[in-house]
């Protein structure tokens, strides 16, 4: 059965105030993009440092910084970001040495483990989206929201088979393909408008946007089920509580995260295939 009333139409306006948000983020493009996508990358490293340091770590703080500065690397282009990076890593080298001298050897490796997967999981990945066209940034984010609607009110009105109950115990079979019906039909339908209207998008056959909504889709969902091993391995529900309905910001983007490199692969392959 779907959620309350109450519950449920908390879910939808939260979800509405996120699209009004990323619409207005894509129209105006520039900086105005570019802060927003570095406030969620920040707001969603917070919640992964908590998660996974705990509440008394001082990268809950630190990390959002190292991570909003990474997002807002992209100005400069990809040496920047690229420099910027192999920085931290340097920088977390540095840290474990220190750390290590003066723990007479007790000091562990693995526990820089996080904070490198922290930078490389959330703000390496949201930063692609602002080297996306408005049009491209508008189907991934159609894509997403297709496989997520579509798996979840698809699951929750027939579901009966768990499709991977020992890391998403809620996730059936029947939203599985409930999101890929939907976002295979958001994917060509966008396709047939951006030919129309001749957006910024590449010129795919039917077969190609198809084919682009499975993987798509299939990204999207990956990036949920990596958030969701990533929780029940750490002994949390939500990552955050920030926005009611859909709890943490790395709640709401974590498909977004795999949709990306997904979509950047595809162009990329597309532009050789086309040279």
């Amino acid at each position: 059965m779907l959620m309350s009333l109450p519950s449920h139409r908390k879910r939808l306006l939260t979800a509405l105030t996120l699209v009004i948000l990323l619409v207005a983020g894509i129209f105006a493009g520039g900086w105005p993009l570019r802060l927003l996508v570095t406030a969620a990358a920040c707001l969603a490293l917070y919640e992964f440092f908590t998660m996974s340091l705990g509440p008394a770590s001082p990268c809950r703080f630190v990390g959002p910084v190292l991570g909003g500065l990474l997002v807002l690397s992209q100005a400069g282009g990809p040496m920047w970001t690229l420099s910027l990076l192999c920085l931290y890593v340097c920088a977390l080298g540095g840290f474990f040495l220190f750390d290590f001298s003066r723990s007479k050897g007790q000091a562990k490796a693995t526990a820089y483990a996080a904070p490198a997967l922290g930078l490389l999981y959330i703000p390496l990945l949201l930063h692609l989206a602002l080297y996306l066209s408005p049009a491209e940034q508008s189907l991934i984010m159609l894509a997403v929201a297709a496989t997520d609607s579509g798996g979840y009110y698809a699951g929750t009105l027939w579901g009966k088979r768990k499709l991977w109950p020992a890391v998403s115990p809620n996730k059936s079979w029947e939203g599985l393909f409930g999101g890929l019906l939907l976002c295979l039909a958001a994917c060509a339908a966008q396709g047939y408008i951006a030919q129309t209207l001749h957006w910024n998008l590449p010129r795919f056959p039917l077969w190609g946007w198809l084919l682009t909504g499975l993987f798509l889709h299939q990204a999207a969902l990956f990036g949920d089920l990596f958030e969701s091993a990533l929780k029940r391995s750490l002994g949390v529900k939500d990552s955050g509580t920030l926005l009611p309905g859909h709890g943490g910001m790395l709640d709401r983007i974590d498909s977004l995260l795999f949709a990306l490199p997904a979509y950047t692969a595809i162009r990329l392959i597309a532009t050789a295939c086309a040279a």
